[in-house]
């Protein structure tokens, strides 16, 4: 392609732009239209009053879906490095200023293989040390916080030091592979390596967006790979026991770690305005502050009530909102002293460590034990992701799997039998009438409850469902069926009161 350039007249452009297009729901009010040889577009006006025209989305038998194809409004600029590497990055909304600045640095990446440097020499002169430096220094200029931009420095110089960088001239993908192999000889686990190579490719990428370095030495190192498993051991109801007898002034911080899976910072910057255990308070909680947890998100945690009580005993009289509930949280040393005198070892029958983050896979593991639907279970621990819970927030170890398979249906002459277990469980919101010991007839539960909510009530008629109602049908609370009120209990209906 060639575009105009008011100094150089024509040139040709090397470097491509795209833009990342997009599918999303169609509007309501929005008509649909087929042009002749064209594919079919939906019109609409958006709340702007701005008219908007978008192809529909079709499916793969090529018949029209409810969506419509959208393209960002920002440019991707596109370009080729001398060694053949594909960079896609992100440009401007103006077309013409992506292209020239995807120009610009392809220009460039072929000048620095002809030994044309296109940088500022003073960056390439300048101490490794001092450039670390300024990359913690924008770190902490973003909002990141101290707990991490400080590890990722001291791990900088680490690779620094064993690598014998200089200047950002010494930096080789051959010292920080050799480096790699000194940590996993060191005992260093998978993750803790791969945490270093990604320090140091971080700092790499910031150098070349400063226009320090030109390209990214070493973009082309790949990470270790490794089955990742869940390394925390989780509490068993006895042993968590053992750990609050012996805790002393520890005591209401391990309690509340294993009510609500705080992780340890947030227990450390948890205030007494964050709970909300008032008497009046009708629905006692902790409101979590965006800045004090990990994934900066306001969330709300509800408490039980022997940990209320707790925090209500605690909090003293004078107590302002702004003050810390713990004037400070247990060192990990402190920690294994104390499950050393609570006789807990500090490693499972497989090898999982026992650490202060185990108190929250525990409270974790005890969701399970307590049959939390997965969703709830999700929520309770704070995270976006259900594998996350499931596969690292769960002791599988403490699960009643045996209970589980005892609960299979058994074989009579031939004819699965439900254990009376599974009986008594079920809900009767789609299974009933429900057959038992105490049931022969197979007659509806609402038979045998007293005439609580008769207008409310389902009947039952030759062992079928029906929904009139009659004297003889004396009805059942869809409350204690398990029933939210405004839900449709079968072909009944309960409203709230």
């Amino acid at each position: 392609k060639h575009w105009p350039d008011s100094h150089s007249g024509w040139y040709r452009i090397k470097g491509q732009v795209i833009k990342t297009k997009y599918a999303r729901p169609i509007p309501e009010g929005a008509v649909r239209r087929k042009p002749k040889g064209k594919p079919p577009v939906v019109v609409y006006v958006d709340g702007k009053g701005i008219k908007h025209t978008r192809p529909i989305k079709l499916d793969k038998e090529g018949n029209e879906t409810d969506r419509m194809i959208c393209e960002q409004r920002t440019w991707w600029m596109k370009y080729t490095l001398p060694d053949g590497t594909i960079r896609r990055e992100k440009g401007y909304r103006d077309k013409l200023s992506t292209e020239q600045e995807a120009a610009r640095r392809e220009r460039e990446a072929q000048q620095a293989q002809a030994g044309l440097q296109t940088i500022d020499a003073k960056y390439l002169s300048a101490p490794i040390k001092d450039h670390v430096e300024n990359y913690r220094a924008s770190l902490e200029n973003r909002g990141l916080s101290f707990d991490y931009y400080t590890p990722l420095k001291t791990r900088l110089l680490r690779i620094v030091k064993a690598g014998g960088w200089n200047t950002l001239r010494d930096m080789s993908p051959a010292d920080m592979e050799s480096y790699l192999r000194e940590l996993r000889d060191d005992g260093m686990s998978p993750k803790t390596c791969n945490d270093y190579l990604a320090a140091a490719k971080s700092f790499a990428a910031w150098c070349v967006r400063t226009r320090r370095l030109v390209a990214n030495p070493l973009a082309g190192l790949q990470k270790i790979s490794y089955v990742r498993g869940n390394d925390k051991a989780a509490l068993t109801h006895g042993q968590a026991d053992a750990l609050l007898k012996i805790a002393g002034p520890r005591h209401l911080i391990y309690f509340l770690a294993l009510r609500t899976g705080l992780r340890r910072s947030e227990l450390r910057d948890l205030q007494w305005g964050d709970l909300r255990i008032g008497p009046t308070d009708r629905r006692p909680h902790i409101a979590l502050r965006a800045e004090a947890t990990k994934a900066k998100r306001a969330d709300s945690l509800p408490l039980k009530d022997d940990i209320i009580e707790a925090l209500r005993q605690a909090k003293p009289v004078d107590a302002k909102p702004t003050d810390s509930v713990f004037a400070s949280t247990p060192k990990m040393l402190t920690f294994r002293s104390d499950l050393k005198k609570a006789r807990i070892p500090e490693y499972d029958d497989r090898g999982r460590k026992v650490c202060f983050h185990s108190l929250r896979v525990t409270y974790g593991t005890w969701l399970a034990q307590a049959g939390v639907a997965p969703r709830v279970h999700m929520e309770l621990m704070r995270h976006t992701d259900m594998k996350l819970t499931m596969t690292f927030y769960t002791d599988p170890r403490l699960l009643d799997t045996a209970g589980a398979v005892n609960d299979l249906p058994g074989f009579d002459n031939g004819t699965p039998q439900e254990s009376e277990r599974s009986v008594a469980l079920r809900t009767g919101t789609d299974d009933l009438p429900i057959m038992n010991s105490q049931n022969p007839q197979g007659k509806s539960i609402a038979l045998n409850r007293g005439s609580e909510c008769p207008e409310l009530s389902i009947s039952v008629h030759n062992g079928g469902l029906g929904h009139e109602k009659t004297p003889a049908n004396t009805g059942v609370l869809m409350r204690e069926l398990g029933l939210e009120p405004r839900t449709y209990a079968l072909k009944g209906r309960c409203s709230a009161n």
